[in-house]
């Protein structure tokens, strides 16, 4: 029995951040729906705003598990 193969891509960013990635430049409109893309359009952002130093490189965490490790040693921090 043949069928129809769909290849879902994961969501890397909610529609206004995306939206906004196009508006700055970050982001072509035709690319909006292409995962890669966006990852690419997040991480030149990332890297201009460091660059510019509007944020710092350790303030930017690299993966949503980064994220979570470093909210737990702060907290740990505070418990101490």
């Amino acid at each position: 029995m043949g069928g129809v193969v769909v290849r879902l891509e994961r969501r890397v960013a909610s529609l206004a951040v995306i939206t906004k990635l196009v508006e700055l430049g970050y982001l072509q409109p035709g690319a909006r729906h292409r995962a890669t893309a966006v990852e690419r359009a997040i991480d030149r952002l990332r890297t201009d705003l460091v660059r510019q130093g509007v944020v710092y490189d350790s303030n930017l965490p690299s993966s949503p598990k980064d994220e979570d490790q470093q909210r737990s040693t702060q907290i740990g921090e505070r418990g101490s």
